[in-house]
């Protein structure tokens, strides 16, 4: 998009200004780009450069253009960049050649100028906000979902601009030309490939990958997220400048809990790289699947991306065809879970509509981004009008995932989101970017006395029938949430020194790992204080999660190393010829069924090299010992010399399972010839039971939930039966 106006300063009587409206020379001045040709007012300056004198040495022509990709924006968004701006860049050039008519591929070099000086750029970033497409959902949401949720945690980035032949011979991004003889900006492929980092001075061009390759930090600008503007200096004319917040994490800064849990749910899989938002990890594998972890860890659900809409269930195909004739299916991406889903399968149409459907294809919900406001319910139109007079609906999103509870989203020009039931009735007001003004008197002085140094980032308040909260943010990091009468509900920190650990957690760690450096300190606060967490990352991957007492209330590793002094000495004298590559503790502790579904639950989960798995119980007590694939010559001698009689050919089991039997009323070994023929054995080796299933068994583990004991005598009956059926 090109501004033309500008401030026409210095007076230059060798050109004419009605041609050359953007010039600037050795005397410097400053020049304005509007945000809307022909407004030429203060309100609508969209880009000041200030240019000193002496910055120049001759006088030179500039243009100013912002790039906007929809799709680039989505796609650095999985696990690369937030976006916050579009990209901003110049073209500088001497002279226009005026109109003449110009081939399609009459193209330019880039043009690289060194400001003798440093030249000041001030951008307002929304100042073309009337510019968004009422018509284009993608733009919608682009400007809403992104760019109107600028905060301090933004940062600006430059983008480097390759010049002639210094990425490689013949390699520079292209200027496209107008027949006025003015340059139309930058080849649009050129900046995508640039911006993604598919092109990059260590790949040929086209043929990179996905990176943050070429960009870089700015280490001074001034970013006001009130009035959405930004000031920053530059020394030449070989960058592209974006506001964002980068949410890159390498596959070696994974968290170690999440890097066990990714190996032992997926064995075949790398991690390729992460991604962090503040609330919820995404793990993006080798396949092109991501995976999403909670924050503390806790594994939620893979989305599988590499379908097509040929692979969705015959009903959901014929849904699709049915309603939707005329629209384009853009993505079908399937949702795997350890739990129940209703919305296995998810299926975006070109018009911005999702549809969610079942395991078997039926739909389970949908979602409409851009809904018509005049067709949603009356008493939400209403209740709109009184609450906020004179506020402009930007759009209004229809929520239908849950079909028996469906929700509409209003988002109203004072950035205030509004929530409505489906039947038009409020369910919660969530209003962004509060001033610190408006705080009520007791949170504000809980800032001005713990943290008056700090300044705030973002405050918003939501306001339910539930109850009403303030999320507090500071340009530290650190977050709070209150209650509406000023009552400090949860915190969460992520910078807590050394110094600050209580006395015995630091006894601990100097016990058991006392020469490991500490690297993050996180200190969590819920429930009004009943629940408080200190999280700690070690430089070699080991992570523990103790409670304020000191005690450790989990454990994640890869090594003997790091487990606690008492367990490694029982693993060591126990299993002296096993190498163990990851372990963990929860002291909710975890359930793992083996054998005919038998529940078994430890605090310890150990995982060694050759498919080995290891239950301890907190009080370093076995629980049992699961293995794939287990050599027939390692099985007891009793075991071992019935399969060598009756089975003389193999050599090696399915599975084998050893642990207490709640069934068997004793200490088993289960093991699975194939994976559809079982045989159960006592300590001694003798044999108890034998059957044959159709079902596939696998070995499931999880963290242990809190379950009735009506229904764990239950099942632990439905196990009964079906060993007795069998």
């Amino acid at each position: 998009m090109v501004f033309q106006s500008c401030y026409k300063e210095p007076d230059f009587t060798n050109f004419d200004y009605e041609t050359y409206n953007r010039v600037v020379g050795p005397l410097g001045g400053e020049i304005n780009f509007y945000a809307n040709y022909g407004d030429d007012s203060e309100n609508s300056v969209l880009v000041n450069l200030n240019i000193p004198e002496s910055a120049l040495d001759s006088v030179m022509v500039f243009n100013m253009y912002q790039y906007e990709d929809y799709e680039l924006v989505l796609q650095m968004k999985d696990g690369y960049s937030e976006i916050g701006s579009k990209f901003l860049y110049f073209v500088p050039f001497y002279e226009s050649e005026g109109y003449h008519e110009r081939g399609q591929l009459d193209l330019s070099y880039h043009l690289s100028v060194d400001f003798n000086e440093p030249v000041t750029v001030s951008y307002n970033f929304l100042a073309d906000g009337s510019g968004i497409s009422d018509g284009s959902w993608q733009e919608s949401q682009l400007y809403y979902d992104h760019y109107k949720k600028t905060n301090r945690s933004y940062q600006l980035y430059r983008i480097k601009i390759p010049k002639l032949d210094e990425w490689g011979e013949a390699d520079n991004i292209y200027v496209n030309w107008n027949n006025q003889g003015y340059p139309d900006g930058y080849d649009q492929t050129d900046l995508y490939y640039i911006i993604s980092g598919i092109w990059s001075p260590l790949n040929d061009w086209g043929t990179g990958y996905f990176s943050l390759e070429n960009w870089e930090p700015v280490q001074d600008f001034n970013l006001n997220s009130d009035e959405n503007s930004i000031s920053f200096d530059i020394y030449n004319t070989d960058y592209i400048y974006v506001i964002c917040r980068i949410i890159y994490i390498k596959a070696e800064n994974v968290p170690i809990k999440i890097t066990n849990s990714v190996e032992k749910l997926y064995p075949t899989l790398e991690i390729e790289r992460a991604s962090f938002n503040g609330e919820n990890y995404t793990i993006f594998l080798s396949d092109n699947s991501y995976a999403h972890y909670t924050k503390n860890g806790e594994f939620l659900y893979l989305i599988d991306g590499n379908l097509s809409k040929s692979e969705l269930p015959w009903a959901a195909q014929t849904y699709i065809n049915t309603n939707y004739p005329d629209d384009l299916v853009k993505k079908v991406t399937r949702v795997q879970s350890e739990d129940w889903n209703p919305h296995e399968y998810e299926v975006l149409l070109r018009s911005g509509i999702k549809l969610f459907f079942g395991a078997w294809g039926e739909l389970s919900g949908s979602f409409q981004y851009g809904f018509e406001p005049s067709d949603f319910p009356a008493d939400a139109l209403s209740y709109l009008l009184e609450a906020f007079p004179g506020e402009i609906i930007n759009n209004v999103t229809f929520d239908n995932e849950n079909l028996l509870d469906p929700i509409y989203i209003v988002y109203l020009s004072s950035d205030a989101k509004v929530y409505f039931d489906g039947t038009g009735s409020l369910i919660e007001i969530l209003y962004y970017r509060v001033d610190e003004n408006e705080l009520p008197e007791n949170i504000a002085e809980y800032f001005s006395t713990n943290y008056p140094n700090t300044a705030f980032s973002v405050i918003n308040y939501s306001l339910s029938g539930d109850g009403s909260y303030y999320d507090i943010s500071l340009a530290d990091g650190k977050w709070f949430r209150f209650d509406d009468d000023g009552t400090l509900r949860e915190l969460e920190f992520n910078d807590v020194d050394e110094s600050e650990l209580p006395t015995v957690i630091n006894s601990f760690i100097e016990t058991h790992f006392p020469n490991k450096e500490i690297t993050e300190i996180y200190f969590y606060s819920y429930d009004y204080g009943n629940d408080e967490v200190y999280d700690i990352y070690f430089s070699d991957q080991l992570n523990i999660e103790f409670d304020p007492g000191g005690t450790v209330t989990a454990l994640y590793g890869n090594n003997l190393l790091h487990l606690p002094l008492p367990l490694r000495n029982y693993i060591q004298s126990n299993y002296p010829d096993e190498n163990l590559l990851f372990c963990s503790f929860n002291s909710d502790a975890y359930v793992s069924f083996l054998g005919p579904d038998e529940e078994v639950i430890h605090e310890w989960e150990l995982f060694f090299e050759g498919n080995m798995w290891l239950g301890i119980n907190e009080g370093l007590e076995f629980v049992y010992l699961f293995k794939y694939e287990a050599l027939i010559s390692s099985l007891e001698p009793t075991i071992r010399n019935y399969f060598s009689i009756n089975y003389p050919g193999e050599t090696t089991v399915y599975e084998l399972a050893n642990y207490y039997s709640e069934y068997y009323g004793e200490t088993i070994y289960f093991v699975g010839l194939y994976y559809d023929t079982f045989f159960v054995f006592d300590e001694a080796g003798n044999l108890l039971d034998q059957y044959v299933t159709t079902k596939k068994k696998t070995r499931i583990s999880g963290v242990k939930k809190s379950i009735p004991e009506k229904k764990m005598r239950s099942k632990r009956a439905e196990v009964i039966n079906k060993l007795q059926e069998k």
